[in-house]
């Protein structure tokens, strides 16, 4: 069900220097968020960010470059389901903000607790 965790790191040698060397965690991928329309409606902010995607065993980080240290501004954890719509809505039907971003080939929900903390809610990938 856990896909992946996100966090917030203020200097990217940080990757090579504790989550490599220390956590031992792989990178599989770098890219950059660049539309501002999806960083607005779920980060609250309007400049481009680097993310990296690690890989230690089953557990994924995702890694938000963020120099000014926003504390707070990129940690969700990221779950999947069999039925994401499903999550959703119902969590919309409650009163919960929630904020759907369609691509291209998916679609992945956005939804927040009371408290502020932002689930990132996709389709479980089938396994082959």
């Amino acid at each position: 069900m856990l896909q992946h965790i996100g966090l917030s790191i203020i200097e990217p040698a940080e990757i090579q220097n504790f989550y490599e060397s220390v956590l031992h965690f792989r990178q599989l991928k770098q890219f950059t968020l660049d539309s501002e329309d999806v960083l607005h409606s779920i980060f609250s902010i309007d400049r481009q960010t680097e993310v990296f995607m690690l890989e230690q065993q089953d557990l994924k980080l995702e890694l938000f470059i963020d120099p000014k240290g926003e504390r707070g501004r990129y940690p969700h954890l990221c779950l999947a389901y069999d039925n994401p719509e499903e999550v959703s809505d119902h969590a919309h039907q409650l009163g919960y903000r929630r904020w759907i971003k369609k691509g291209p080939n998916r679609i992945t929900h956005f939804i927040w607790d009371k408290s502020g903390n932002m689930f990132e809610i996709k389709r479980k990938e089938i396994s082959s």
